[in-house]
């Protein structure tokens, strides 16, 4: 039986390789097509959305095609095609654009990150954890996949427009279910299904994002803006029924950020209030029917469901003892950071607190806290780093929308601006780059950020500058004169 099991072993390292080097050379001739950044872009979108629409949980993901294995190793579909077809673009289409300001400082991150890994070895942390954690690196580096998308192109792109459409669709369903308490098990080969129809936090907060984008981009389009609206409103409100306070926060901080910003550039908005007024009416009427479906559940109570979710996502003692717990991670995470403040201790530090929820001591190597976990594993330097990088993308955003450049552009700089905000703002209560669904995303609004960022420093400069709260709009008045 031993000497089976290393045939076994040998044959599946073939076939994986094979079917690897297959998967590469269709990404490399895909990538050489006509449009073809968009096609993979729009790939790797459509599965982040099925895999999260699926299993609500990432962890409970089963082996199968989001979840391969060979052997004793198991691994992410992302972990194997994110990488692949970065190379297979970098082989079919080198890039032809000047390095920026935003690019160099989220590579400077990865590399920094990537020595905060060859750290956590050397200082003895676990191999396992260290490559668990690294692979940040690969999902974050998405940017480069997505910055290959020219900007106009996000906005006519066939393929990117069936995907947005289609998740609003499974959002608004998911919302439904949800609420319903529907679950569907199914043991179908390669995507086993268990308790399909549950809405998970990460995928409320992907639908959040991709709410908002295309929300914003609906604002400022010259036709078809109810339209684009409807599509945006059920993937914006689906953190209203994922039950985590983190995906609700985070998207409230995106709205937040918006607000605060979209007056200095009102020019770009073309809603009018007619469609302002459908719209809201649309969305009153969309919770209304979540509701509704959410009384039809054998489990209501003389509260409407959604409105009970949300109430005890910030007010039930479950939420409660996990504040708590924490408050006790993150006074452990700073006794330790205090002791190595400027490198870190690399990846995949481990320590103990106490959780008042188990009454016990735990052991964790994550601190809920995407500042605090930078500054165990990077020290004050990665932490630095990424805040620089941040701000790039967040300054870059800012002028993308405040340019005299096609509103549509100047959306998705917007929305860039206020989804990675909002991210940010949900990574101060958990620790996001472990969530590889998350992480993704980041890497997916960084490498938007850069298309838009580089439509707007090659947009001719034709019309005249206008201070940030002048919201004449010029081409009226050339048809008033």
């Amino acid at each position: 039986m031993s000497s089976i099991q290393p045939i076994f072993l040998l044959l599946g390292a073939l076939v994986a390789i094979g079917v690897g080097g297959t998967v590469f050379l269709w990404l490399v001739r895909l990538t050489r097509t006509p449009h073809g950044a968009e096609k993979v872009v729009a790939l790797l979108l459509a599965l982040l959305v099925a895999e999260s629409a699926m299993y609500a949980n990432p962890s409970d993901v089963p082996t199968g095609l989001f979840h391969p294995a060979a052997g004793p190793l198991s691994f992410r579909i992302f972990d194997l095609l994110v990488p692949a077809a970065i190379v297979a673009r970098l082989v079919a289409r080198p890039p032809a654009q000047l390095i920026s300001v935003q690019t160099l400082a989220w590579s400077a991150f990865l590399v920094w990150l990537t020595g905060a890994a060859v750290n956590g070895f050397l200082l003895g942390n676990s191999t396992g954890l260290i490559a668990y954690h690294a692979k940040a690196i690969i999902y974050i580096g998405t940017f480069v996949l997505v910055a290959a998308v020219p900007a106009d192109r996000w906005l006519q792109s066939r393929s990117l427009r069936i995907v947005v459409c289609t998740s609003s669709a499974v959002a608004l369903v998911l919302m439904l279910t949800s609420q319903m308490g529907i679950g569907i098990s199914l043991a179908l080969p390669l995507v086993p299904l268990v308790g399909l129809g549950g809405l998970g936090s990460d995928m409320a907060t992907i639908f959040a994002v991709m709410g908002l984008v295309t929300f914003a981009v609906g604002l400022c389009s010259p036709e078809h803006r109810l339209r684009t609206i409807g599509v945006a409103l059920p993937m914006l409100l689906a953190p209203l029924a994922s039950g985590q306070r983190a995906a609700m926060i985070g998207l409230g901080a995106s709205v937040v950020a918006c607000m605060l910003i979209g007056p200095f550039a009102m020019r770009n908005v073309r809603l009018t209030l007619a469609e302002l007024g459908v719209g809201t009416l649309a969305a009153v009427g969309l919770v209304t029917a979540v509701l509704l479906a959410g009384s039809l559940s054998p489990a209501v109570s003389d509260k409407l469901p959604i409105a009970r979710q949300i109430q005890e996502t910030f007010t039930s003692r479950g939420k409660q003892l996990s504040e708590q717990d924490r408050v006790n991670q993150w006074a452990q995470a700073r006794e330790l950071i205090a002791q190595r403040p400027v490198f870190g201790w690399g990846l995949a530090k481990q320590y103990n607190y106490y959780s008042p929820g188990f009454y016990e001591f735990m052991t964790t190597d994550l601190t809920h806290n995407i500042g605090l976990d930078l500054l165990l594993r990077t020290g004050i330097v990665g932490l630095l780093l990424f805040v620089v990088a941040v701000a790039t993308t967040v300054r870059d955003g800012v002028l993308t929308w405040l340019r005299d450049v096609d509103g549509r552009i100047a959306a998705l700089g917007l929305a860039c601006f206020g989804a990675l905000l909002g991210l940010i703002t949900k990574g101060m209560f958990e620790s996001i780059f472990e969530k590889y669904r998350l992480a993704l995303v980041i890497g997916a609004l960084v490498g938007l950020s850069l298309s838009v960022s580089a439509a707007r420093r090659t947009a001719p400069a034709t019309a005249p500058r206008r201070l940030p709260l002048d919201f004449s709009d010029p081409r009226r008045e050339a048809l008033v004169r």
